[in-house]
């Protein structure tokens, strides 16, 4: 198939016929000649559904169900919800490669996403152009928004997505255009259609919906042209765009999809199009290099379509390389096919610490909520044991982050995951038991932060799940008398009870005498009754979701109204572990060791000091400082961390004398250790009071 000019009849067609005979005539060989029949078979000459990127097009674009990167922008906005980074990418296409007369046939595209975390949501802007050498092009330039629209819908999660563009398309002035045929012989007039109006810019909307189960499967609904555009040169004609639904299905796993997809919409003969195509694609860990993917897709449809897809990729934690290629079956013999290359780039965050720091991080925060077995830090020989283990602290943090949000149900599902992968895991089998029991109980508290009913209940679910028994029994008795009359929680006590062999406590309601409260009743009790509990929620919260930095504050905090807070000094020396900061760590460490009393957990956080010391060693920080964390908490010698528990224990004898002088002589060897001056300024009071 060749090309050369491009020639209207002023007298045929400019004349007789009007402007829409010639537009018609234009794009007709402009790209239905070009690309449509030959390529696609299921096509518009017009703002061709061609794809976005070379990662979705290797998989014959059936992406609408997963959509998990910045192509979301184009294949279904809703993903942009799913995106937890900020992302640059672009990519360039170039189709029907080969062909005899050299046409140049190609698309770019940039895009732009950025993460809402918090609303669990995202943005993105995009722009694409579509090129046929220097005579025709089309535009889009849009803003996208996608959301979770509805958590726990049915068994999954229901996310939606808004994409508005401009579509804009032109084509540029041509020799043939001034000087026009009358059907044999140029006439040396200029054609009126091809030398007045050459663009049109026009508004265009696109809406798009995933729904996500909790295990492996996924749909996608795609809407694209939802107001039907009219793309036409002149007003007053009509080359509106067909309205084009997608519709698929793709199950997940952590390194593979395979996704299935059908797709309809008005064909050019005044017939409705179908296209149907399964995709798959796998990534395989480099370890400590990034990932290699590979993927295909078979697509067949209306009109004969038959084409068949690849892609290869490269990425690691902050690129991604992809290429794409496509080829048609049974039209085309002269090309070879189409071929795509995209890039991107990821911003934000802190770096992420290596392999063994990981191993170290999750060994803290299992010991912080209760998975007291050690868990081995030496690195093996064997990658799939390395992607095995990794895939299981994968799915343990994601179980405690769930279960810290009070949805029970949710951690289940996923610590489920990881006892399908590690089945001899003791301590996956003994959490199994206790989440087991709470999710099948109680599925979610989502009002715990702001509701000291489901606060109080949600602190003590953590303590049971944590193994910490008294505490959870105390806890859930104080949720009780908050709300006497509630069933759910009475039949959950009685549950703890029987468990752990303990007795609920006996408390003062801290409202007024009523037979119950309503849902939400609490709200103003917990801020006017209960406000440093309330902190210590936030503070540990912001741990479990990997905010440290806010984590930090908010344990300062903490500490401030009280220094022998066990859990917040655990939580910064998580925090400060985690942003690498390694001497403040093993301060905040030493401290919890020194504060706690259980013995096998002050075996746990001796192993990780141990940890801490050969980090900063191999780093070559030298020893670790004795200065003052910020807060100006000094650090304790051996010796004086034993004196200054011989204090505590004193006290709680009430030997309030010893119990000073041995206060005194902590605070002369670390002036600047808090807790010790507060002990001592506590003791005094008392011995005061007595005299």
């Amino acid at each position: 198939m060749k090309i050369n000019k491009i020639c209207v009849s002023q007298g045929k067609i400019g004349r007789k016929h009007g402007l829409k005979y010639a537009v018609k005539y234009i794009l007709s060989l402009l790209a239905t000649l070009l690309f449509s029949s030959f390529y696609f078979s299921f096509s518009f000459a017009a703002f061709e559904d061609l794809g976005a990127g070379a990662r979705g097009p290797g998989m014959g674009n059936a992406f609408v169900a997963i959509a998990d990167d910045v192509y979301a922008l184009y294949y279904n906005p809703a993903g942009l919800a799913l995106i937890k980074k900020q992302a640059l990418a672009t990519s360039y296409a170039r189709y029907l490669m080969g062909l005899s007369d050299n046409s140049n046939l190609g698309t770019s595209f940039i895009g732009y996403v950025y993460p809402l975390k918090e609303k669990e949501s995202g943005l993105g802007i995009n722009w694409q152009q579509f090129n046929l050498g220097g005579l025709y092009q089309e535009r889009s330039i849009g803003v996208a928004y996608g959301s979770l629209l509805k958590r726990e819908f049915g068994p999954g999660n229901l996310y939606g997505g808004i994409n508005l563009n401009n579509l804009s398309r032109s084509f540029n002035k041509t020799p043939e255009a001034d000087n026009a045929l009358d059907g044999l012989t140029a006439t040396g007039v200029a054609d009126p259609v091809l030398t007045n109006n050459r663009s049109v810019n026009v508004p265009d909307v696109s809406v798009g919906f995933i729904y996500r189960l909790p295990k492996y499967y996924s749909a996608g609904l795609s809407i694209m042209h939802l107001t039907r555009p009219n793309v036409a040169f002149d007003p007053n004609d009509d080359d509106s765009l067909p309205m084009s639904v997608k519709f698929g299905l793709n199950y997940r796993g952590l390194l593979s999809n395979i996704a299935l997809q059908y797709e309809t919409r008005q064909s050019p003969i005044d017939e409705r199009d179908h296209r149907f195509t399964i995709g798959a694609e796998r990534w395989f860990p480099w370890l400590l290099v990034g990932n290699l993917g590979a993927r295909a897709a078979l697509t067949t449809g209306s009109r004969d379509l038959k084409q068949v897809s690849a892609g290869l990729s490269y990425r690691n934690r902050r690129f991604e390389l992809d290429y794409g290629f496509s080829l048609p079956l049974n039209s085309i013999v002269s090309t070879v096919g189409m071929h795509r290359l995209s890039f991107s780039v990821y911003f934000g965050g802190i770096e992420e610490p290596d392999e063994s720091e990981e191993l170290i991080l999750e060994a803290m925060r299992r010991l912080k909520y209760g998975q007291l077995k050690p868990e081995k830090t030496k690195d093996k020989s064997f990658a799939s044991l390395q992607r095995k283990r990794k895939l299981v602290r994968r799915y343990l943090a994601e179980t405690r982050r769930l279960a810290h949000q009070a949805r029970y149900k949710e951690a289940f599902n996923i610590l489920n995951k990881a006892l399908v992968l590690d089945p001899k895991n003791a301590t996956i089998l003994r959490d199994f038991s206790r989440l087991n029991f709470v999710a099948s109980t109680v599925k979610s508290l989502p009002d715990y932060q702001i509701d000291s009913v489901e606060g109080a209940w949600h602190e003590g679910i953590l303590a049971y799940l944590s193994y910490d028994d008294a505490a959870a029994v105390e806890k859930v008795s104080k949720a009780l008398s908050l709300n006497p009359a509630s069933r759910e929680i009475d039949s959950f006590l009685t549950h703890l009870e029987l468990s752990t062999g303990l007795k609920r406590s006996v408390m003062t309601a801290s409202v007024e005498k009523s037979t119950s409260l309503p849902v939400g009743a609490g709200k103003k009790i917990l801020a006017e009754k209960s406000p440093f509990d309330f902190l210590k929620v936030r503070a540990s919260l912001a741990v479990e979701e990997e905010r440290y930095q806010e984590a930090i504050e908010l344990n300062r905090k903490v500490l401030n109204q009280s220094p022998d807070e066990l859990s917040a000094w655990e939580n910064l020396g998580i925090s400060y572990f985690a942003l690498k900061d390694y001497e403040r760590s093993m301060e905040a460490f030493e401290r919890a060791y020194s504060l706690e009393k259980n013995p096998v957990r002050r075996k746990m956080v001796k192993t990780h000091l141990a940890s801490i010391k050969k980090i900063i060693a191999k780093k070559g920080r030298g020893a670790r400082k004795k200065a003052k964390i910020s807060t100006g908490i000094s650090i304790l010698t051996p010796e004086m961390e034993k004196l200054y528990n011989r204090g505590l224990d004193l006290y709680n004898l009430n030997r309030l004398e010893e119990a000073r002088d041995i206060f005194k002589k902590v605070l002369k060897s670390a002036p600047g250790y808090r807790p010790a001056a507060n002990a001592l300024k506590r003791v005094e009071a008392e011995i005061k009071k007595r005299e």
